[in-house]
């Protein structure tokens, strides 16, 4: 790749993003996750929180398709509390996308796995240093929208 030439590990890993964005609205999954997975890594490695977060929301998105919705709820809690520390406005997008996730899984299952999340992150992603866990995350939401 162009950017490994040229030292540019930023530009590299928002490439990979956008490759993983095209794979999966090819509904070219595996393809997709690839991309977004070494995008990770390299934000990680990068210190880029937001764009740990984005991706981390992206692999949500992902795994919800794949009907795998632990991986699914866990990535969106982690990608919701690097938004939230950030105090960026994809803090409500990622709200919004785990309420449309706990829709489609149902309040039972959605409750059962939340509660039972503890997972700091999707499988394979380091801790990207947070304090607090996705499960305190999803705690907040519980508190914020169980009037719904």
């Amino acid at each position: 790749m162009l950017f490994d030439q040229l030292g540019n590990q930023h530009g590299r890993s928002g490439v990979l993003h956008a490759l993983g964005n095209i794979a999966y609205h090819q509904e070219e999954y595996e393809k997709a996750e690839g991309f977004y997975r070494e995008s990770l890594a390299l934000s990680e490695q990068l210190g880029h929180q937001r764009e740990c977060a984005l991706t981390l929301g992206q692999l949500g998105s992902l795994a919800e398709k794949k009907e795998d919705y632990h991986e699914a709820l866990a990535c969106m809690a982690q990608a919701l509390m690097i938004f939230r520390s950030l105090q960026v406005p994809e803090r409500q997008t990622m709200l919004d996308q785990i309420t449309k996730l706990r829709v489609a899984m149902g309040e039972d299952t959605f409750t059962a796995l939340a509660r039972g999340n503890r997972r700091t992150g999707p499988v394979g992603s380091a801790d990207i240093g947070r304090s607090s866990t996705a499960s305190s995350v999803l705690d907040d939401l519980f508190a914020s929208t169980n009037s719904c």
